[in-house]
């Protein structure tokens, strides 16, 4: 943990040793729980089912989805967005979203598809360190066998992504696809069969009008290099 903490170029005094009793109590009873307690009552339901997933497709417009954010980045959204935040609660957020991204590394790990809109690429998230270092990330892991990342150019205009994010969430059979969505108002999770349908409408329009997966790289290492 200590060599983790060095790496993300963690200085701050407190923040190392709060951090570092974490992990030296992250074997006890219920250490998962005491990180996703201050998260949104309505997020709990995700969290329950995104350990089972088999695939998510999402729809990302604003910011690098959670599952691919750095913790420098996912800590710079987390007190951008709640400046008055306690910051233990906003440290057991950041635990708790880099905890989720285990999906992505276990032995069978989610099958992952991102159409992430180009403004996320330039959106000063942060410092320009945090945004370089979220940018490497994700050119790196965009390379996996098991995700996918696609940029959607805004020269695209309107698609169906003006209608905001959604993901649409695949678990093992006989259970039917549904769709996820969050907003200002709480979470929407979307189960009607004729409304899911049209979600997956609208993600192959999406996927078409999107960069392939290699155009996506170059466009995320070019965004990366322009970086001030």
């Amino acid at each position: 943990m200590e060599r983790l903490l060095d790496v993300y170029e963690v200085t701050d005094s407190d923040t190392r040793e709060w951090v570092l009793g974490l992990s030296e109590r992250a074997g006890e009873r219920g250490y998962w729980l005491a990180l996703r307690k201050d998260l949104p009552a309505d997020f709990q339901e995700l969290l329950n089912v995104e350990a089972t997933l088999l695939a998510r497709r999402q729809l990302a417009t604003h910011v690098v989805p959670g599952l691919l954010q750095t913790p420098d980045y996912t800590r710079a959204l987390i007190m951008g967005a709640r400046p008055g935040l306690d910051f233990e609660v906003a440290e057991r957020r950041v635990l708790a979203r880099m905890a989720r991204q285990r999906v992505l590394h276990r032995p069978k790990p989610l099958r992952y598809h991102v159409i992430l809109d180009d403004s996320a690429l330039t959106r000063p998230i942060g410092t320009p360190a945090v945004l370089r270092g979220q940018l490497a990330k994700l050119a790196d892991i965009a390379t996996a066998e098991h995700i996918t990342v696609q940029v959607l150019p805004l020269a695209v205009g309107a698609s169906p992504a003006v209608d905001g994010p959604f993901s649409i969430l695949t678990l093992p059979d006989p259970i039917p696809d549904f769709g996820y969505a969050e907003s200002p108002g709480g979470a929407m999770y979307i189960e009607e069969r004729e409304v899911v349908r049209e979600l997956v409408e609208q993600w192959g329009i999406l996927a078409g009008q999107a960069l392939s997966p290699a155009e996506s790289l170059e466009a995320i290492k070019s965004a990366e290099q322009q970086v001030g």
